[in-house]
């Protein structure tokens, strides 16, 4: 996790934890996010600046030893500050300050964007079908998804499953602009199925429809193109995350909906007759006072 003074801790039964967390003071560096991808902690600063580290040269044998030849300051263009990063399985998505998207890593089912299916060890610049300004990034897995100043919404990588959103199964190595959809404002995938929040508070899904965690009913398997939650059109959603099973929307008044499942027990449909209900209000939060800002959601 990371704290409002830029400094990071961690849970859990890690033994590099304090040797880490010191070379962050000893070097006065203050984070502002952190990504995690299958091999690699990547961490951004103040300064736009991204460092990653292996999982392989962070169980060290002792607290004191060096960490600085493990942590690698990732090089972008000259003067892009980087404003925003998430990772997939094996590879990092960064967002500039001037809304140029770069990616590095290894290119499974083209989630880098750069039409060649191979590792690209130095971050790269991904070439768009607009010359608009992007804003927004998500990834997971091997899908990325990409907003622009516009509200238009870009994918690429895996589409087996419909949710890249172009109307087929098949894989992008470019990133291809997502039709049809309003405005939208906010992204998030999990990777199999992917949610997307217009700026009238409207949610559109596609994807994997298991455990109904699209919030309707799907004749197939997966919903190829976006579709409404028809259920939810009358709420005013601002946030919204998605997991393998379980999708989130929070509303402006603080209340969270959900649809899928989590550990078996279902969420946005009835289980004592099975029949799709699309999201329904998760009534632990129903009760929050707070002006809700963000959901996120884990594995699972």
């Amino acid at each position: 996790y990371i704290l409002s003074t830029g400094e990071v801790g961690f849970t859990g039964k890690v033994g590099f934890i304090s040797a880490f967390v010191k070379y962050w003071k000893e070097n006065k560096i203050k984070l502002t996010e952190m990504a995690i991808s299958q091999h690699n902690l990547i961490f951004l600063d103040t300064q736009g600046k991204v460092y990653s580290i292996s999982f392989a040269n962070c169980f060290t044998p002792r607290d004191d030893e060096p960490l600085k030849k493990n942590v690698k300051l990732l090089q972008f263009s000259k003067d892009s500050k980087i404003t925003s990063i998430v990772a997939g399985s094996d590879y990092i998505v960064a967002l500039s300050e001037r809304g140029e998207v770069y990616t590095c890593g290894k290119d499974q089912h083209g989630a880098l964007g750069h039409g060649a299916l191979k590792e690209q060890v130095t971050p790269m610049q991904i070439t768009f079908p607009t010359k608009s300004k992007i804003i927004k990034i998500a990834a997971k897995h091997s899908v990325t998804v990409c907003l622009d100043s516009t509200g238009a919404v870009y994918t690429f990588g895996k589409g087996d499953h419909g949710q890249l959103g172009h109307g087929d199964s098949e894989n992008q190595c470019w990133p291809k602009h997502v039709t049809p959809l309003p405005t939208i404002v906010d992204i998030t995938t999990s990777g199999e199925h992917t949610a997307c929040l217009s700026d009238n508070g409207k949610v559109y899904t596609f994807g994997l429809n298991e455990s109904s965690v699209l919030g309707y009913y799907t004749e197939e398997e997966y919903q190829a193109t976006p579709k409404q939650i028809k259920s939810i059109k009358n709420l005013n959603v601002v946030t919204l995350a998605a997991s393998k099973h379980v999708s989130l929307f929070g509303t402006s008044d603080g209340h969270i909906y959900s649809c899928g499942s989590l550990h078996g027990r279902g969420l946005g449909y009835s289980q004592s007759r099975h029949v799709l209900t699309g999201p329904i209000l998760t009534h632990e939060f129903h009760e929050l006072r707070e002006r809700l800002l963000c959901v996120a959601k884990g594995k699972g």
